[in-house]
């Protein structure tokens, strides 16, 4: 599963990443960010972290 765009919100990201387990899978599930140097997906992930630190 790929994503063109990384998505602001971090409710819909967490989703996403978790439906990428399945049951009985024994393997690790690995999200890697591609993510171009001077590009808006720094501003997504900056984002993105600041909201999972900021909810709990």
């Amino acid at each position: 599963m790929g994503f063109i765009n990384l998505n602001w919100s971090l409710e819909l990201y967490q989703q996403a990443n978790k439906r990428l387990h399945r049951q009985k899978q024994l393997e690790k599930v690995i999200v890697h960010h591609l993510i171009v140097d001077g590009g808006i997906g720094e501003n997504v992930i900056v984002s993105l972290e600041g909201k999972e630190d900021n909810s709990g």
